[in-house]
């Protein structure tokens, strides 16, 4: 089977992506045979740019040349995210009908030429063909986490455990952190970390300097580590989540959380008083299910350690496309 990944190479979009196409891949390969992965980048100039998500792509793109991002040979299924992929998405479908189309995420357009489109809980779309799961997909998965928590680097074995790994996001579109958000954050993380033996901090683009400082103050006298995006080091990101006994995730990214969700240690979500209205949504469905512990809405914060049940979007929606697929091949002539 061939899958294509199609974005305009946005990160968020690209790894929800690979995410749902590697849990396929593993699935299929198990099942059916053999799978391979190729990403297909899109990139409109204007004025289709400014058409986009409703398009059409460029007529003037000379077809099956190089410069065409839907050249063939066509997949068996396209997976697609973004905002400038949803035409590229809708045209592939046109030329090549066989192919199983899936969008991640609202399209935002009635037209979107999907087979499959998956949004999470807090999106209002709904439809025959509309896939709904609480948790954004990402590429981290069970085989993933397994591999390297067989394979622990030695300057993160060496610290004593339990662990807690802190994932830090920042301020976003519609969310913004009030000094009394920092202030709460600081006096439940302090708590927090008095109960653990050791941190481990990973920050974005995102992070301001006057968190790194509430950080900085936390870690004086404690084992651990801190990463930010100014070091010149690889990001420890996998790592610092693969190894931690129980995180500490800011409210402000669905995927951060989502991913958070995936490896099966207690979760603690710090969600500042001004989120977006949809994140805002998220958080409270995830703490009305029991899935994470709010952080930071009462006076006194206990440590959980024990071990949760891993949620993976990635394998839902690949498990859903599989069974599209099996649907396909035992119907030949139904598109």
């Amino acid at each position: 089977m061939h899958i294509w990944v199609l974005t305009d190479g946005k990160a968020g979009d690209l790894q929800s992506c690979l995410g749902v196409a590697e849990r396929l891949g593993a699935i299929w390969t198990a099942d059916a045979g053999s799978v391979t992965i190729e990403q297909r980048v899109v990139d409109p100039k204007p004025p289709w740019l400014w058409l986009m998500p409703h398009g059409p792509v460029s007529p003037f793109a000379k077809r099956g040349s190089q410069d065409d991002p839907l050249r063939p040979p066509f997949p068996d299924v396209a997976i697609a995210s973004g905002r400038r992929a949803v035409a590229y998405l809708r045209a592939l479908k046109h030329r090549a009908p066989g192919c199983l189309t899936v969008f991640l995420k609202d399209p935002k357009t009635s037209r979107h030429g999907a087979d499959l489109v998956w949004v999470p809980g807090h999106d209002r779309l709904r439809g025959d063909n509309v896939l709904v799961s609480a948790l954004a997909p990402h590429r981290i998965s069970p085989q993933l986490l397994a591999e390297r928590r067989g394979h622990p680097p030695a300057h993160i074995s060496n610290l004593p455990k339990p662990r807690l790994t802190v994932v830090l996001g920042g301020p976003a579109r519609k969310t913004v952190y009030s000094q009394n958000d920092l202030a709460v954050f600081a006096s439940a993380l302090s708590q927090l970390a008095d109960q653990a033996a050791s941190l481990l901090v990973t920050g974005s683009r995102r992070t301001p300097e006057i968190w790194m400082e509430i950080i900085d103050k936390i870690m004086i006298g404690r084992p651990g580590l801190v990463w930010t995006p100014q070091k010149a080091t690889p990001n420890p990101y996998l790592d610092f989540l693969s190894h931690a006994d129980a995180l500490v995730v800011t409210a402000d990214s669905h995927n951060m959380v989502s991913e958070a969700l995936a490896t099966g240690v207690p979760v603690h979500v710090f969600a500042p008083e001004k989120l977006s209205p949809k994140l805002a949504a998220f958080v409270t469905s995830v703490f009305a299910d029991n899935l994470a512990v709010p952080m930071g809405k009462t006076a006194r914060h206990r440590l959980e350690l024990t071990p949760q049940k891993p949620i993976d979007s990635s394998a839902i929606i690949a498990e859903e496309i599989r069974k599209r697929l099996k649907t396909r091949q035992a119907a030949p002539n139904a598109q």
